[in-house]
Order: structure tokens, then sequence, then C-alpha cells
């Protein structure tokens, strides 16, 4: 069973969501992760990615505009 789980939980809000900072799941990922067949998780290993790559880029953002400030 395919997992983007990295064995490092740790739960922070995240543009008003409760998600893990390792794997980037949310809650829901979590417990409907089991019932998700592989085509359709490797489908949210990729969008968890982009969605990890989205906000490490807009906090790379804010930080750098708090420096020209």
């Amino acid at each position: 069973m395919k997992t983007p789980c990295t064995n490092i939980c740790r739960y922070e809000d995240i543009d008003g969501e409760p998600r893990c900072i390792s794997c980037f799941r949310t809650y829901d990922d979590l417990s409907n992760w089991i019932y998700l067949d592989d085509k359709t998780r490797k489908e949210r290993i990729k969008q968890l990615k982009k969605d990890r790559r989205e906000y490490e880029r807009q906090q790379k953002d804010d930080k750098n505009m708090g420096k020209k400030s």
C-alpha cells in the first residue's frame, strides 16, 4: 500500500486546516486512505506534493517580502 507517510507526524494549521508537516495530509486524507485504490492514492500523493510546493513557495515569498520592508 503506497503512502506518503514518513513517520514524522506533527500537525500544524495550514491555510485553516490541520495538516501533517511531513506528508502534508489532512485528517480526512488519513481516515480515507485505506479506502482509496492505488490509482487514486498516486493522484493524491501528486496533489499533496504540489500543495506542499505551493505552500513552501508562499512561505518563502512572505518571508522575502518581510525582509524588504
